[in-house]
């Protein structure tokens, strides 16, 4: 679980959507189902934010 923390919090710190949603599929893939949705809830949120202000790579 030390791996999957120190990988949350780095993408909390950098604000990285692709790092939330890589550790969404690893964390889903091994069972932490609590750990992925959060990452996966925490890279929508990026998501919706950067539409909100229109720096939105993914459209």
């Amino acid at each position: 679980f030390t791996r999957f923390e120190k990988a949350y919090l780095l993408a909390v710190d950098i604000g990285s959507r692709d790092l939330f949603m890589d550790l969404h599929h690893v964390a889903r893939d091994k069972g932490e189902q609590a750990l992925a949705e959060v990452s996966l809830r925490k890279a929508n949120q990026l998501n919706v934010d950067s539409r909100a202000s229109g720096n939105d790579k993914y459209s």
